[in-house]
């Protein structure tokens, strides 16, 4: 996706809370919030910033499942694009 920008973002310490939004959710996948991006998921988290600790595999066909994105890391990427 934005390549050369992917290489200076620390995916790690993002401000998941502020870059996922119900908008960007509703806007970007099948779902309309946060709340149910998280409840579909069908992984064992209270909030957006535990996605950063799921299988990567994992978490890539969930979002895969829902939306245009090929991964977590582009839903991410899109996101942060868009504030």
């Amino acid at each position: 996706m934005a390549g050369g920008l992917a290489k200076n973002v620390d995916l790690d310490n993002l401000d998941l809370d502020e870059i996922i939004t119900d908008q960007f959710i509703a806007n970007n996948t099948k779902l309309d919030s946060v709340k149910a991006f998280i409840e579909k998921s069908g992984f064992d988290i209270s909030k957006v910033t535990d996605f950063a600790n799921l299988p990567t595999g994992k978490l890539d066909s969930y979002v895969k499942s829902i939306s245009s994105f090929d991964s977590w890391k582009d839903l991410l990427m899109k996101a942060m694009l868009k504030k």
